[in-house]
């Protein structure tokens, strides 16, 4: 839905992409920008796949919508300049900001790497504990000798790099559900800038759209988050809208752009931050953008993590639990991989 405000001549059908992976742009249809087969598809305990997280957020994104537009058509000075938004609006809008950070790969892929890291420290741990492994093993039928040889012959392929341990997809359905509402009271209670653009270049926007900036003079190893104090989080709404918000207090009003070196500036951090794709609704934002990126902007960084299906070493591994959705009525379960203590 949020793409189609960036279509070309505003017609609702197609968008301009650039690709970082083959350093082309070309037109496509908004409908194949926007798909990923199976993306909030998860796995019922009946064994049926569920679309029922990805309604949830359509009907989420439907009611955040009317809240943008309100936000869309604000006016700066002399006609207007004053953020006035309705606390409605604002706790949707805000809300609608952590929904488009959490849901893209590259949040997803950050939350599978981390997920996966844990499983695969707890995995060799447990593998190192031969008493509580054979235990374990000999209560399903093995004898000892089966047993300790699934255990070496388990922990040698996992510290040659021979086996992964993977958690599962649904997982980074369960980091959305936790983090949307924390996320969204962080983004409520920031200060709030709307930049309109009204004449080229204008905004563009990513299959990465929700960018942080850290203040400045901040050291890199320090890292950022929505709470880290001076954060900027920047949401392109449109090709002539850009909604940016500070955790500082700060006046909040609605601004024109006052040179187009900003935009441009704006859309090259937006560009580097893109897992691969950046869209726009002319040639000619996308162009003038990619003259001024310096090294290393353009890069596409190919993910490093992938999402799996069940494999067959899970079956060695059953202190390693499948999370699965629950049918309505049950009992909340937590996600399958643990917490460091």
């Amino acid at each position: 839905m949020h793409l189609r405000l960036f279509s070309v001549g505003g017609r609702g059908k197609q968008l301009l992409a650039f690709d970082k992976e083959t350093r082309g742009s070309y037109v496509v249809a908004i409908e194949d920008a926007a798909a990923q087969s199976g993306y909030y598809t998860f796995e019922t305990e009946k064994g049926e796949a569920s679309l029922e997280f990805e309604d949830l957020l359509a009907r989420i994104e439907g009611f955040a919508q009317h809240a943008m537009d309100r936000l869309r058509v604000l006016q700066p000075p002399p006609v207007g300049g004053a953020l006035t938004l309705t606390h409605g609006d604002r706790d949707w809008i805000a809300g609608y900001v952590a929904l488009q950070h959490l849901r893209v790969p590259a949040q997803r892929e950050r939350a599978q790497g981390m997920w996966n890291l844990l499983g695969t420290f707890q995995a060799d741990m447990a593998l190192r504990d031969p008493r509580k492994f054979l235990k374990r093993e000999m209560a399903t039928g093995r004898t000892r000798e089966e047993a300790e040889r699934a255990r070496q012959k388990a922990l040698a392929q996992l510290q040659a790099g021979k086996m992964k341990v993977t958690s599962d997809p649904i997982v980074g359905l369960h980091m959305i559900q936790q983090n949307v509402g924390p996320i969204s009271d962080l983004v409520m209670n920031m200060s709030w800038l709307v930049l309109k653009q009204f004449e080229p270049p204008f905004f563009l926007i990513s299959d990465n759209p929700v960018q942080l900036w850290p203040p400045e003079n901040q050291p890199p190893f320090l890292g950022i988050g929505f709470a880290t104090p001076g954060v900027q989080v920047s949401l392109p709404i449109d090709p002539m809208t850009l909604l940016i918000c500070v955790n500082e207090p700060l006046p909040e009003k609605v601004a024109r752009v006052p040179r187009a070196e900003v935009v441009l500036e704006l859309n090259r951090k937006l560009w580097r931050g893109a897992s691969r794709f950046i869209y726009g609704a002319s040639q000619d934002s996308l162009d003038a953008t990619r003259a001024i990126l310096n090294e290393g902007d353009e890069t596409y960084r190919r993910p490093t993590v992938e999402v799996v299906q069940p494999e067959s070493h899970r079956d060695w591994l059953p202190y390693i639990e499948r999370a699965r959705a629950r049918p309505e009525g049950r009992r909340k379960r937590r996600p399958p991989a643990r917490r460091p203590s």
